[in-house]
């Protein structure tokens, strides 16, 4: 399914046919739409070189338009205000979800000049444009919850499936059975670990690998020098992760769709 095959859609929690509205399309013939965020490469020039060379993919952040009209047109001047607060007033990226792709989820924010177009009869359409807070839609959040609390010395393997189309940084919690460390290494990724060392029996951490924040539910308790190695990332497909340490884990994580 596409955007523009949706009639109805959800931005910030409310449903656009809350407002009476339904997504349309205004083109003749087939539909347009961006297939995936822009994309440039980046190089380095060097005199005297026709080849640059090649640094790497740089991705935009995704854009496109949508088109809403109103069912039955507006009643009043406080219903084309209400719109505007729904769609304008938001000031960090809003999560953004089409009827016909439930699982796919834009955080985005509407930008350029929205665009009203109408009869003077209180009947017509706008046209708005919104741009998401980086390349890539979403799926909705997944938890996976796992109890190690008799883990064995040599460890345990869990699996952790990747369905998006880029890698996955997840956030960790993890509740320490015993005092100690615990320590995930990603077979999967050519072994990368991340340890936390010296938790405290009873603590539970949260590792939140995207944003690089780790919090403990002990007062006045910093672990960021506790951490040795680098914070999760899990590549696309079957992640195979040895866990070292008697704990309680829960992954909290959302995959990243090019499409």
């Amino acid at each position: 399914m596409t955007i523009r095959s949706s009639m109805y859609f959800t931005f910030n929690g409310q449903r656009s046919d809350d407002f009476g509205i339904v997504n349309v399309n205004m083109e003749s013939g087939m539909l347009s739409e961006p297939f995936a965020a822009g994309r440039s490469i980046r190089k380095q020039r060097v005199r005297g070189r026709d080849r640059g060379y090649f640094q790497e993919i740089e991705l935009e952040e995704f854009k496109f338009t949508v088109t809403f009209a109103w069912k039955i047109g507006w009643e009043n001047e406080d219903k084309l205000r209400e719109v505007a607060r729904w769609l304008l007033t938001p000031k960090y990226y809003a999560p953004l979800v089409f009827a016909d792709q439930p699982d796919k989820i834009y955080y985005c924010l509407c930008v350029d000049s929205p665009e009203l177009i109408h009869n003077s009869l209180k009947q017509g359409y706008v046209r708005l444009s919104f741009e998401c807070c980086d390349a890539y839609a979403y799926t909705p959040v997944y938890e996976r919850v796992f109890d190690l609390s008799d883990n064995p010395s040599e460890g345990s393997v869990i699996v952790l499936e990747n369905i998006g189309d880029a890698e996955c940084k997840p956030i960790v919690s993890i509740y320490k059975v015993g005092s100690g460390d615990v320590t995930i290494r990603n077979q999967s990724n050519g072994n990368a670990e991340m340890t936390l060392v010296q938790l405290s029996g009873g603590e539970t951490v949260d590792v939140d690998c995207e944003n690089r924040l780790i919090k403990s539910d002990l007062p006045l308790t910093y672990r960021y020098d506790n951490l040795r190695g680098d914070y999760l990332s899990l590549p696309i497909f079957d992640n195979r992760l040895l866990i070292r340490g008697r704990c309680k884990l829960k992954f909290i994580y959302q995959f990243k769709r090019l499409q």
